[in-house]
């Protein structure tokens, strides 16, 4: 019987992680859920076979040049170049993800393609007035197609959303979103 009554299985993996200040060792399960946090820990730290490469880059278009991804890596940044995107923005804080798939190694290869690159990290915290006009400003600013990604989609999502405010119906922001695949009810 493995911690907590969970059974380490070979299709487990353990991934090390920190949110803010708590850090935790938690098994992920095949499907990639979180099935048990063990104790905190100091470090992003990966152990076994968990890996980013086995993901597949997920754009999807939230509304006119405006799309939305969860992370990407650097790899990935040939696909937008041949798509033509113009720009992209990370809106994932560094913190949140290890060093090689940071703000600073997407910018390299997006710079390397010809690709605009914007970093202007969104928290619960930082999803204020200012910063959702900024992030209004880097999409308003490109005459291409504009990727905005962070962890799943849903902070660059509800980033556009509340930069619609005043210039659409709440209601059809909100369906926008939904036709896209994130449910924002309750936003406003």
């Amino acid at each position: 019987m493995g911690v907590g009554g969970f059974m380490p299985r070979a299709s487990n993996r353990v991934f090390r992680f920190w949110w803010g200040p708590k850090r935790f060792i938690c098994f992920i399960n095949a499907s990639r859920h979180v099935a048990y946090s063990i104790y905190q820990i100091s470090y992003i730290e990966f152990i076994s076979n968990l890996e980013f490469s086995d993901k597949e880059m997920h754009i999807i278009n939230v509304h006119g040049l405006y799309n939305v991804s969860p992370q990407i890596l650097p790899a990935d940044i040939v696909t937008l170049s041949e798509a033509s995107f113009e720009k992209i923005i990370c809106n994932r804080p560094d913190f949140e993800v290890p060093p090689e798939i940071q703000s600073k190694e997407i910018e390299k290869v997006a710079k390397e393609l010809g690709i605009l690159f914007e970093y202007h990290p969104l928290t619960h915290d930082t999803m204020n007035a200012h910063n959702i006009e900024k992030q209004m400003e880097l999409v308003d600013n490109c005459a291409n197609s504009v990727l905005a990604y962070c962890a799943s989609g849903t902070r660059c999502t509800v980033a556009w959303a509340l930069g619609q405010v005043g210039k659409m119906p709440k209601d059809a922001i909100l369906e926008t979103a939904l036709k896209s695949g994130y449910d924002l009810t309750g936003l406003f």
